[in-house]
């Protein structure tokens, strides 16, 4: 059986290009296509797909590049679209099943690497001067240098792998935050206390999820949680929106940086463990207790 021939462009490799080939692979399955990195106009024109390479956007022909003179398109937002975009635009749907996957793994992932490929900067630096470290950056850092044999081409198989391994971890907890949005959404409309959602243990979600979602509803204040993991109780601040870290409403000064005996007695809550020393969160033992101090932090 003749393996499904994808061609990129030989020579350096950008991230734009590893995970469209990542996207194209978890697709077609990697045991039946053959990449070839070239740009010998003959090889490119003879590929059933194209990415990076060949100065053509046209899906229905499976050809994915935006070097061309008028570029590719941009997002409602401004970012433009680069090789990974363009992929990932007409399958993702395909590999997540959900829309909403598709565009939470654009947002969260996609859209940094082609906003770096065409030159376009995402963010500003503060005053402190330190910029995030970037996924790009990361592939990048496997360059050969100028005093080692490795070629692009080694390297650039080397990660396609790795970048597998990401995307496919990225839709798994894609899909997988999706359901659970909407599950958070159903305690929230079911919950007769809008400032304060209680999650049971059936529901764990965590808080970055809870708090995500909820702060897309105006009144809630606090969210109380299982955390398995040390199989306890969260009293979480939620977000005042899902752009910042900001809460809406810290726990009590006096709570802050303060565990087990001394929370308790300033908290008058006997099963309290810890509250954070920014009052973003605290632990207690039982959901009761979780609940109560919630409530005292409400002025209840």
């Amino acid at each position: 059986m003749n393996k499904i021939k994808i061609a990129t462009h030989s020579g350096s490799y950008h991230a734009d290009d590893l995970f469209a080939i990542a996207t194209l692979s978890i697709l077609l399955g990697s045991e039946n296509i053959e990449v070839v990195r070239t740009r010998d106009e003959d090889i490119i024109n003879g590929a059933d797909y194209v990415v990076d390479v060949g100065g053509i956007l046209d899906p229905q022909k499976k050809r994915f590049d935006h070097h061309q003179r008028e570029g590719a398109g941009n997002r409602e937002n401004g970012v433009p679209y680069a090789a990974f975009g363009l992929v990932w635009k007409e399958y993702g749907e395909k590999l997540t099943g959900s829309v909403q996957a598709v565009l939470n793994i654009d947002t969260r992932l996609v859209q940094a690497i082609d906003g770096a490929d065409n030159g376009m900067n995402l963010f500003e630096l503060t005053e402190k001067g330190v910029a995030p470290y970037l996924i790009q950056s990361m592939f990048a850092l496997f360059a050969p240098t100028w005093n080692e044999q490795k070629t692009n081409d080694e390297v650039f198989f080397e990660l396609v792998p790795l970048a597998i391994k990401i995307l496919m971890r990225e839709i798994e907890v894609a899909d997988q935050y999706v359901e659970a949005q909407k599950k958070v959404r159903d305690v929230y409309m079911h919950s007769d206390d809008k400032e304060l959602i209680i999650f049971g243990g059936e529901h764990p979600y965590g808080r970055r999820v809870i708090s995500g979602v909820l702060a897309e509803y105006p009144e809630p204040k606090y969210a109380v949680l299982y955390r398995p993991d040390n199989k306890c109780w969260q009293v979480a601040s939620i977000n005042v929106d899902t752009k910042t870290l900001e809460i809406r409403k810290a726990l009590p000064e006096e709570w802050r940086g303060k565990k087990d005996s001394e929370l308790q007695e300033v908290s008058g809550i006997s099963g309290a463990l810890f509250c954070h020393r920014t009052g973003f969160m605290a632990i207690c033992q039982t959901c009761e207790d979780a609940v109560s101090l919630a409530t005292k932090a409400l002025g209840r």
